[in-house]
This record gives C-alpha cells, sequence and structure tokens, in this order.
C-alpha cells in the first residue's frame, strides 16, 4: 500500500519509507500504467500551483519490470547524495512537456500532464528538474525514482531547492 497518510506520503511495499512534502505542495493522486510492455510503473503527484497553473511539482515513481522480463536495473548511482539513509543518484536538467509528449505519448511525461490536467490544473512547458534514482530490492527488477520540477525554474541549484522540498525517512 502506498499512499497519503496522516499528511505523509508512506509506502509499505518495496522499498518502505515515509516522505514528508513541505507546504504548499499537496497531494493530487497517483496513477498507474504499464511502459513499453517492459516495466509496470506507479507515480504519486504533490503539487503547487497558482490560480490553477503548477508552478511546482514532486512526482514519486516506483517502477518493476513485469513479469516474463528478464532484465534488471544496473545502473551506477551518478553524483551520490543520501536521502533517508540510503544512497540515491543525482542529477539536474531542464524538459519540455511538449516535446516530452511528441517524443514519447505514452512516456511517463505524457502520461503525468494528462493527470494533472485532468484535475483541471494548467502544465506549463519549460521546467528545471532534480533527478533521485535508486534500484530497490536484491533482484535489482525494481527502482524509485523521484523528480521534483520547478515550472520556468532554473537547473542551478535545483537539488539543493528540491531537497528543501521534501524528506526521506527510511522505515525499518
Amino acid at each position: 500500500m502506498r499512499g497519503l497518510r496522516d499528511g505523509v506520503f508512506v509506502s509499505e511495499q518495496l522499498p518502505p519509507l515515509r516522505i514528508h512534502v513541505a507546504a504548499p505542495m499537496r497531494y493530487i493522486g497517483s496513477f498507474d500504467f504499464d511502459l513499453k510492455a517492459i516495466a509496470h510503473v506507479e507515480r504519486h503527484v504533490f503539487v503547487e500551483d497558482t490560480g490553477g497553473t503548477v508552478t511546482r511539482m514532486l512526482v514519486l515513481h516506483f517502477e518493476s519490470f513485469l513479469p516474463g522480463v528478464t532484465d534488471l536495473y544496473r545502473y551506477a548511482l551518478a553524483a551520490p547524495r543520501q536521502l533517508g539513509g540510503a544512497p540515491y543518484g543525482s542529477s539536474a536538467g531542464a524538459l519540455s512537456v511538449r516535446d516530452e509528449r511528441a517524443e514519447s505519448p505514452e512516456g511517463e511525461m505524457a502520461h503525468t500532464a494528462a493527470f494533472i490536467e485532468g484535475h483541471g490544473l494548467m502544465l506549463r512547458d519549460r521546467h528545471a528538474v532534480a533527478r533521485y534514482a535508486r534500484i530497490i530490492g536484491d533482484e535489482r527488477r525494481s527502482e524509485l525514482l523521484i523528480f521534483y520540477h520547478e515550472v520556468g525554474g532554473t537547473e542551478d541549484g535545483i537539488l539543493e531547492r528540491a531537497e528543501r522540498a521534501f524528506e526521506v525517512t527510511m522505515e525499518r
């Protein structure tokens, strides 16, 4: 079970953790889908908006290979950072929602933009993004990605701003 409990995001499944998200970001829900017939994705979305236009967003992305897919996650944790006592790879970048939708209409960003728009919110095109990645489990068949977006933001300092927007606590 994953979701919001008493104002805190809780995952009782792999990986067991709690994530405190700073106000004024608010939880708008979750959705799931199969990605390219390879992996199952579950996304939980928090947003901050002004007048219905998203200004910041946090996306918790849980992904696992589908049964029958014999692959493993095997990437190195680039620029590792500790979150909740566990190492995550980190990176900063920029994205265009329009370009992401055009290049991958069934991809993660296309699904996320549609989900947000389905909640009556507008998502502008250009985002600065902090990305955190961690392979989960001894079998290496699952991963947790945390994406922090600033709509119209700058990449410079985005990791530090992201880490002020949420706090991970590992459940033992």
